[in-house]
């Protein structure tokens, strides 16, 4: 009897892991290989890699973070944050202590909390 079973490419797929918004007071996250996990509102974060390497991205930044071991930094962007591990990696999560949380806002007042832009009658 033969069985079926999936091309080698959907086999080695990243798998993505949802956490609801973690514990402001720490919370220890664990990735497999190829596994990742999604961060909104990700500013005033901070990260410390406890096993494992990570790599972090940030809505918005061109730089790539590559943590260690030992290594920690804490996240200044506040859109979407992205975290995957180079083989298996453990990371603690925890809400910086200076950085008070961010309100949402919608689009309308987004643009009126905005500063007035420079404007030049030349």
């Amino acid at each position: 009897m033969q069985t079926s079973q999936a091309p080698k490419a959907a086999q080695q797929a990243p798998r993505c892991t949802r956490a609801s918004r973690p514990n402001a007071a720490g919370e220890t996250i664990h990735l497999q290989d190829r596994q990742f996990l999604k961060l909104r509102q990700a500013a005033g974060w901070r990260v410390k890699v406890l096993t494992g390497s990570l790599w972090i991205t940030q809505d918005g930044d061109t730089r790539d973070i590559v943590l260690a071991a030992g290594d920690s930094v804490r996240l200044d962007r506040d859109g979407l944050a992205l975290f995957s591990s180079f083989g298996t990696a453990s990371f603690r999560l925890c809400r910086d202590a200076g950085a008070p949380p961010r309100p949402r806002l919608g689009l309308g007042a987004r643009l009126l909390a905005a500063p007035p832009a420079a404007v030049s009658f030349a």
